[in-house]
């Protein structure tokens, strides 16, 4: 096998692997303007899953950052979340979250 016939195979299967989810333990991540994480996980090269925010988190990122397994369980394989796979303690937990990212009222 040549070295470009080589260097294409890695390209194409490195190209396949980016378009694959990651299950790679912690592979969700939040951005926010300025934030813009890898999408694709270091470890394996999937697509990790990324949850953006309208703004910097502040304090609330360390927070949210807990809840991220929470949001990952809610969301599963899907585009929606889907709030009825989460227990009554879990939807408390990211609900406190979430508004922990709220602006302070005027």
């Amino acid at each position: 096998m040549s070295p470009a016939n080589l260097n294409s195979r890695v390209t194409r299967l490195e190209r396949t692997l980016g378009t694959l989810p990651c299950s790679c333990p912690n592979n969700a991540e939040l951005s926010w303007p300025g934030h813009q994480p890898d999408p694709h996980c270091a470890r394996c090269g999937g697509e990790r899953r990324i949850y953006p925010l309208a703004h910097q988190p502040g304090p609330a990122e360390a927070l949210l950052r807990q809840t991220l397994p929470i949001i990952q369980k809610a969301y599963g394989n899907n585009q929606g979340a889907d709030l009825s796979q989460l227990s009554n303690h879990e939807l408390h937990t990211l609900k406190k979250a979430l508004q922990a990212t709220l602006p302070p009222k005027p």
